[in-house]
């Protein structure tokens, strides 16, 4: 399979494919190889996580009262994290802990392979990368690709101190 098919499911995906269609172009040979356990490698309490999901549904679906839910939460660990994807760069591979993941993971696993970068300079935390690429797409910016490039170099002169 190929990451691709998982892109074309995103719900930003029209947006996605007229704002980046060499990364669109690109996802069409990354492969994506099934899940296994040691490539959970942020994961920290990542039930905490599960259940969070589980009490959101609940929420959503009435089952659960907010402030059934907001006691509920407040019993959990202050920090978890539960590794969503893995990328394997130089390979061009992806895996996905989810059947169905978020277009979120989706598009940074692709984007890891795309632009050659760890999560120092692509993600989505702490103004790498994939900020830019969000901010692109969501406030339909007359930027592209060669943006995201352009940045990544100049963030990773600011992080080995050569500006």
């Amino acid at each position: 399979m190929k990451a691709y098919e998982y892109l074309v499911r995103c719900p930003s995906f029209p947006l996605i494919q007229k704002k980046f269609p060499d990364f669109v172009e690109f996802s069409k040979s990354v492969d994506v190889v099934p899940w296994a356990d040691e490539y959970a490698i942020a994961d920290k309490n990542p039930e905490v996580i599960d259940f969070l999901e589980f009490l959101e549904k609940l929420l959503e679906m009435r089952a659960i009262s907010q402030e059934e839910y907001e006691r509920e939460t407040a019993k959990l660990p202050s920090y978890a994290s539960k590794t969503g994807g893995v990328a394997f760069i130089e390979d061009n591979v992806v895996s996905f802990r989810d059947e169905n993941p978020s277009e979120h993971v989706v598009v940074h696993e692709i984007g890891h392979c795309y632009f050659k970068e760890n999560d120092r300079v692509w993600s989505a935390s702490y103004g790498g990368g994939e900020s830019l690429f969000w901010l692109i797409l969501r406030k339909d910016l007359p930027l592209s690709e060669l943006s995201i490039f352009q940045y990544h170099s100049w963030l990773r002169r600011t992080l080995e101190g050569q500006v």
